[in-house]
């Protein structure tokens, strides 16, 4: 849902009513075209304010976990070494997708034609909502300020128990969700 000049008081008193509290974050983003986020999603639902610029979103929904090729990557951080940086692996994996649903390679991930993916441009004074669960990659235009809203999401909703079945359909099992939703309880 694309919100056309809604400021944010009016924003906020209306999310608060909806979700019955308060933000949990309120994120600032400045970037410009070098920025691109890879395929994720959050357990957010999720009001994204564009304050200058354009934000360039691919959203798809959370049932296409089942398509998207979900991998577990060692996890790393990068680490200042003399003047530079360098790549320092840890031992928890995480949950990663490769994919760019920009510019799919279907060779590599041929069940990627059965996502549904969506094309949205929020553009100064626009405001996305964005879900939680839904899948997204972000880019933008030039040099791009946004600021965004989280609030927690329902883990006794619906949408969660459906994500979670199909997560299991798909051989993905629930460890992220056991990680996720005990430091949420």
């Amino acid at each position: 849902v694309l919100l056309e000049h809604a400021t944010g008081e009016k924003m906020e008193a209306f999310a608060e009513e909806v979700f019955g509290c308060a933000p949990e974050a309120v994120n600032l983003w400045i970037g410009d075209d070098r920025a691109v986020s890879s395929v994720h999603k959050d357990f957010y639902e999720n009001f994204y304010t564009v304050v200058r610029g354009v934000k360039r979103f691919v959203l798809m929904p959370p049932t296409d976990i089942a398509w998207l090729q979900e991998k577990q990557f060692r996890s790393a951080q990068y680490v200042r070494v003399g003047n530079g940086f360098a790549v320092e692996e840890e031992d928890e994996a995480v949950p990663w997708i490769e994919v760019d649903p920009a510019a799919p390679q279907l060779s590599a991930a041929p069940d990627f034609q059965r996502c549904s993916p969506v094309f949205v441009e929020v553009r100064e004074g626009e405001t996305l909502f964005l879900p939680a669960l839904w899948y997204h990659r972000v880019t933008q235009t030039g040099i791009t300020i946004a600021v965004n809203r989280w609030y927690d999401m329902d883990f006794q909703s619906p949408v969660f128990f459906l994500y979670q079945h199909v997560r299991d359909l798909a051989g993905l099992g629930d460890s992220e969700a056991r990680c996720d939703t005990d430091s949420n309880e």
